[in-house]
This record gives C-alpha cells, sequence and structure tokens, in this order.
C-alpha cells in the first residue's frame, strides 16, 4: 500500500507521544496527519501489497479505522482538515449489483471478463465524520460535510457542501450555513492555507457564522481578501 501525500509533507514522526496508534505525518507548516495503524485491508483481513491512498494534510482518522482495497485500480482520497471517529470503514470493494444478471461480483480476476474499473472513493476538505460511520466505494463527500456516527454513505452518493448527514442510508439532514456563506467558504478554501494563515486569523474561526449572515458575510468577504498567495 502506498501513501502519497500532498505537498509540504516533511516526514514521519516515529518517536511522537501517538505514534503507537497511527502513523504521525509532519508537514512543513506545523500540521500533522494521523494515519491508523494497520488499517488497510483486503478481503481476507491481510495487508494489501497494492492500491494508493491519497492522504491530505491534518487529516486524522480514528482507531480501529479499515480501509479495505480489493483490486489495485481502487484509490481512497483524502483531502485536508478531515477529523474522523473511531472504527470508520471504507470500503473500496467490488461492489455487488441488483440489476444485473447476478449480484455476485463475475467481473473479479480469474472469471477472465475483465476488472470493472471502479470509481475513486474521495473526502474533500474540511469534513467531520461520526464514529462507526461506512463509505462505500465510489462516494463523494464534499467540502464541509458533517457525518453522523454510525451513518452509511452508499456507493457513488454525493454529498452536498457543508451539509449535515445522518442515518443508514445518510440523508441530508441540513446545511450548516446560508447558501451566501457557503459560497464564501468554498471560494476561500482555506483549508490549502498554511497552519501560519490559519493562526493568524483564528478570531475568525471562533465566530459563529449561523448567528447573523449578514456580519458572516462582510467577515468572510473580508478574510477572502487576505488570503496568503
Amino acid at each position: 500500500m502506498q501513501i502519497v501525500t500532498p505537498g509540504g509533507f516533511l516526514r514521519e514522526i516515529p518517536n511522537h507521544p501517538f505514534s503507537r496508534q497511527f502513523q504521525v505525518l509532519e508537514f512543513d507548516d506545523g500540521a500533522i496527519s494521523l494515519v491508523p495503524r494497520d488499517c488497510f485491508k483486503k478481503w481476507d483481513s491481510t495487508t494489501p501489497d497494492f492500491g494508493i491512498c491519497y492522504w491530505g494534510r491534518a487529516c486524522s482518522l480514528g482507531v480501529g479505522t479499515t480501509i479495505k482495497y480489493d483490486f489495485p485500480q481502487q484509490s481512497l482520497r483524502l483531502g485536508n482538515f478531515i477529523a474522523g471517529g473511531q472504527n470508520l470503514r471504507f470500503m473500496l470493494n467490488g461492489q455487488h449489483q441488483i440489476n444485473t444478471m447476478s449480484t455476485y461480483l463475475i467481473d473479479m480476476p480469474g472469471y477472465e471478463l475483465g476488472v470493472r474499473m471502479l470509481p475513486d472513493l474521495v473526502l474533500e476538505n474540511d469534513i467531520w465524520i461520526g464514529d462507526e460511520t461506512m463509505i462505500l466505494g465510489g462516494a463523494r463527500v464534499s467540502n464541509g460535510v458533517v457525518i453522523g456516527a454510525r451513518s452509511l454513505v452508499v456507493q457513488e452518493q454525493v454529498l452536498e457542501p457543508f451539509g449535515i448527514y445522518a442515518g443508514s442510508p445518510a440523508r441530508l439532514i441540513r446545511h450548516r450555513f446560508d447558501s451566501k456563506i457557503i459560497d464564501l467558504l468554498q471560494q476561500i478554501s482555506w483549508w490549502n492555507q498554511p497552519l501560519t494563515w490559519i493562526k493568524a486569523y483564528g478570531e475568525c474561526f471562533r465566530f459563529d457564522l449561523s448567528a447573523d449572515v449578514g456580519k458572516s458575510v462582510e467577515l468572510l468577504t473580508e478574510l477572502k481578501s487576505n488570503l496568503s498567495n
């Protein structure tokens, strides 16, 4: 299994206080990401010797997380500032079809029918995932999404930006903010800024964007004008 990190990655920290439970990845702005140890699995619970996982900056998933790969063509793409609880399941496995002649994975290697190309499982940025959530291959979790504990995100489901989802299957409960605020947050894309910039504007991150739309738009518009290059 190959873990690919974005620009700015420095090193793995072997003697970090979290090193027993995680691979601790350090970035040049001081941010760290946590990769749960022994999280990559095949269907037989062995560690895959194939596959790529794109692991973002300040992206940390909880202890007990499983990322299941069946085919080399599959990949999990995790963006920046993702926080995940314990015992998460990312199932990049062959999805059983119910609208074809058989639900069996007849296009598996060995049946000489060729391997069906499976879409990547993509999580964008600034995402919070509750404990014991399961996300199936081909889904896309957009920026700013919150997923409630024990939810199920189904195959090829697309979760809208800054939506709050829960249930099995996961359903949209509401959006976190007014559409004007969501649009500005998407434009700012603060998750691509260095940690020094985020710390400099810490008060903006503590501001309640749901309390007053007008004031929130003013604040975010000013913040947008102060983005680093």
